[in-house]
């Protein structure tokens, strides 16, 4: 199984048996379920792994920003327990919505594993399946909203729709012990899921159909079931904005900057000034200067354009930092040069030691010997004096190097290594070089 990490798409598509499911979320709840789910291509061979940002996962469930990280646990262990029970023709299912959900902190991503029972309900939908648009029921503030827009956009086409009483508190997932009453239910469930979708944004309907009720009366003036009359509305849907792939976003984000700010402070201003303002925020804090909340005064760093000793500061750091490097790779690459060269002038006397003739080789050995025996070094001719000997006269032989070749065999070379400039060099120049040296064995 495999991790697809990709932005929400706009649809979610389920089998009417998963639509018709029994289960009980909350709202922030159904809202994620169904966030991982718009992740699910129907034409899938197979179920990924899920990932979703946590900001956004904190958005969804309602997390505060202050112990995030606890709060998102929680939400998920509880989600982990939550069943949903499928009708099958010979039997029920009973699973739960998700298997795994692993919170990577570094990253600030969870990965959610759905459970492989559902899989049938979720890929390969040919027929028999209901598909709407993510925005309009992220829009609900209700989880019962939610429930009844699914069950009425599966009969959108038949244009009306029947329960048993009974059968529609089952749906819901309504408890006993709720709105005994059919007129507590109406007011507080039906009408309230009416007035939302009936619901305008900017002169737009946020749902894409609505409803009239009628209620059919049994023996005793209760009401036993009902019946739905599905109408559409002409919508524009608005999607809500993309969070965009940005870290500093997402810093903005968990300090209390509200989402729709962040995304287009990024677009007017860019990803360094923010990034610059988000620094001279947390200077400020540090130094015991900030004035208000952290969130106050960034929002009036962005707007406002603040400045400070600090930056020139972070600049000066930044240029030194920038010249230590530049100095430590020009060392790092004359001492890589010079190792480049040292092995080449090596391996160019063994190729002339190599290719002598006999007679040229004999005289050589003859002239070292000489040499030797006169400053009295000789012992024989595998003696490291000797062979220094040969190798120091057949270098006189050698042709001059140009750059090029130099370069060239460099790169073929083995880059020189940490315990290399420690042994070439001091102790401070090595731990400089250590910062860099990963990067400088790419040059």
């Amino acid at each position: 199984m495999s991790t697809q990490l990709i932005k929400p798409k706009r649809l979610v598509s389920q089998s009417n048996k998963l639509t018709e499911a029994r289960y009980s979320l909350s709202v922030g709840e159904q809202r994620l379920v169904l966030t991982i789910l718009s992740l699910i291509s129907p034409n899938d061979s197979d179920l990924k792994e899920y990932s979703i940002r946590a900001v956004e996962l904190r958005e969804l469930l309602g997390v505060k920003h202050h112990g995030m990280q606890e709060q998102v646990k929680k939400a998920l262990k509880q989600l982990s327990t939550r069943s949903i029970t499928i009708q099958k023709e010979d039997g029920f299912l009973i699973a739960n919505w998700f298997s795994s959900a692993e919170y990577i902190e570094s990253e600030g991503r969870v990965i959610i594993t759905v459970d492989a029972k559902l899989q049938p309900y979720l890929l390969q939908l040919k027929e028999q399946f209901t598909q709407f648009n993510l925005s309009t029921v992220a829009s609900f503030r209700s989880a019962y909203t939610i429930r009844i827009y699914m069950l009425l956009k599966q009969y959108e086409k038949i244009g009306y729709r029947e329960f048993e009483l009974s059968e529609f508190r089952l749906l819901l997932g309504v408890e006993d012990s709720k709105y005994k009453q059919f007129k507590e239910l109406n007011r507080c469930i039906i009408k309230q899921a009416k007035t939302d979708f009936d619901k305008k944004e900017d002169g737009e309907y946020r749902s894409d159909i609505t409803f009239d009720l009628e209620t059919i009366v049994t023996s005793g003036r209760a009401v036993s079931r009902l019946k739905f009359i599905i109408k559409k509305h002409q919508v524009k849907v608005i999607p809500s904005p993309d969070l965009p792939d940005s870290e500093i976003v997402d810093q903005f984000i968990e300090v209390g900057i509200p989402k729709e700010s962040a995304i287009s402070w990024l677009a007017e201003y860019g990803e360094e000034y923010l990034k610059e303002k988000y620094a001279y925020t947390e200077y400020q804090k540090s130094e015991g200067k900030l004035r208000g909340s952290f969130s106050g005064f960034l929002v009036s760093a962005v707007k406002k354009d603040y400045k400070s000793d600090f930056q020139e500061k972070q600049k000066e750091e930044q240029q030194a930092f920038d010249e230590q490097r530049d100095d430590c790779q020009k060392v790092y690459l004359n001492f890589w040069m010079q190792k480049a060269k040292d092995e080449l002038i090596s391996s160019k006397t063994e190729a002339i030691l190599n290719n002598l003739e006999p007679d040229e080789l004999e005289e050589m050995k003859a002239l070292v010997t000489k040499e030797l025996k006169e400053v009295g070094m000789y012992t024989n001719e595998k003696s490291k004096p000797f062979i220094g000997g040969m190798k120091l006269r057949a270098r006189k032989k050698l042709e001059s190097i140009t750059d090029e070749e130099l370069e060239a065999f460099r790169l073929q070379v083995t880059p020189p290594t940490l315990k290399e400039i420690e042994r070439e060099f001091d102790q401070k120049t090595a731990n400089k070089m250590e910062l860099y040296i990963d990067e400088f064995i790419k040059l």
